[in-house]
């Protein structure tokens, strides 16, 4: 199950900088929210306060699995409440608290130990993320009929997960669709290849062995053509009834 990360999104867009300064504001509107909340105790500035910081802390949330910074509609509406929030922490913070509260301290250890953990995981996922990324990103440029534009970006996702077995299976198509249009027998090759690679990878992948079975009948290996072909139909029988 392929599942999408907005802020790893955000990082291949926008850079590891984009995204630090992104929790640097995030963390100063969580701090200063903690400060005044000691203050304001329970009073109408005080609900507002904390209802702002929990719409924003449910969409932060809800974007480790969901594409809502995707959506423009949306990621508008996100940008508009942090900046409510933001400002009217400006509005009700006394001014003694402003002057002291210059500079990065934040003292809320929890927040900033939580911070580094998402970083730490934004940081060993970030290759997986790419290759998918990529992965993506190909089949839509070879859906638009750029075959060499597509190849370009599985070798990215290839380099990125190389235990990525989706990856050796675009290959291989990429490397068929190749030969189809040159008759370079280099490329039938490289299509076996990169097939039976993904096949190891991903031994129940249907579509590998009905590429398989095409490869090998173009390579007049008909014996083997049948063996793949009789894989492929055992493995999704509700194509062929």
């Amino acid at each position: 199950m392929f599942v999408h990360n907005s802020y790893l999104q955000m990082w291949s867009e926008v850079g590891i900088l984009g995204v630090l300064v992104f929790v640097f504001i995030l963390l100063k509107a969580v701090e200063s929210s903690c400060r005044l909340f000691k203050k304001l105790r329970v009073s109408e500035e005080g609900l507002v306060l904390m209802g702002l910081l929990c719409s924003v802390g449910a969409f932060m949330l809800d974007n480790i699995f969901s594409f809502t910074f995707l959506k423009p509609n949306i990621a508008f509406f996100w940008w508009v409440q942090l900046a409510i929030l933001l400002a009217w922490i400006k509005v009700i913070e006394p001014k003694e608290d402003r002057a002291a509260a210059k500079g990065p301290k934040f003292n809320n250890n929890p927040i900033l130990v939580t911070a580094i953990f998402v970083v730490l995981l934004l940081v060993c996922s970030k290759r997986i993320y790419v290759s998918d990324h990529y992965l993506f990103k190909g089949q839509r440029v070879f859906n638009s009929g750029d075959i060499e534009g597509a190849y370009r970006c599985f070798m990215i996702a290839q380099k990125e997960n190389p235990m990525n077995g989706k990856v050796p299976s675009a290959l291989g198509v990429v490397a068929f669709q190749r030969f189809a249009a040159s008759k370079d027998i280099k490329f039938l090759n490289d299509a076996e290849y990169n097939l039976k690679k993904s096949v190891n990878m991903m031994p129940l992948a249907p579509e590998n062995f009905q590429m398989l079975s095409r490869v090998y009948y173009l390579k007049g290996d008909k014996v083997k053509a049948k063996e793949f072909f009789d894989r492929f139909v055992e493995l999704e029988p509700y194509k062929h009834i």
